[in-house]
């Protein structure tokens, strides 16, 4: 069984504090209905832009806006945490062969 990785939980959940800083900005009473809907769309605009070029919109208008954003945000939480379980991975594997190569370079096999 795969542990969880921490990376990718703390990506996750500084993408939650996104959200919050940007539906918080979007109750500004000084912005207008379209400032305030793109400030709400801005943490859900990749899955969103990927939807527009793959035509997909039409099928998430008939959506609730509720029910799209979650929608959305569970692809961008599966990526994030995977980038951030991706660097983890990459930065484990170079540290650990950085000291196999110093252990080598040594001749300290025993240690």
């Amino acid at each position: 069984m795969r542990r969880l990785s921490p990376t990718g939980l703390v990506f996750c959940l500084l993408y939650v504090g996104v959200i919050v800083w940007c539906h918080w900005l979007a109750q500004d009473p000084q912005l207008d209905l379209k400032g305030r809907m793109f400030r709400r769309l801005v943490p859900i605009l990749p899955p969103l832009l990927a939807l527009g070029q793959l035509g997909l919109m039409p099928a998430f208008e008939w959506l609730p806006e509720v029910a799209g954003y979650l929608l959305m945000l569970v692809p961008m939480f599966w990526a994030i945490y995977w980038s951030g379980g991706f660097l983890e991975r990459h930065i484990r594997r170079s540290v650990a062969s950085r000291r196999a190569a110093a252990v080598h370079k040594r001749g300290d096999r025993g240690v």
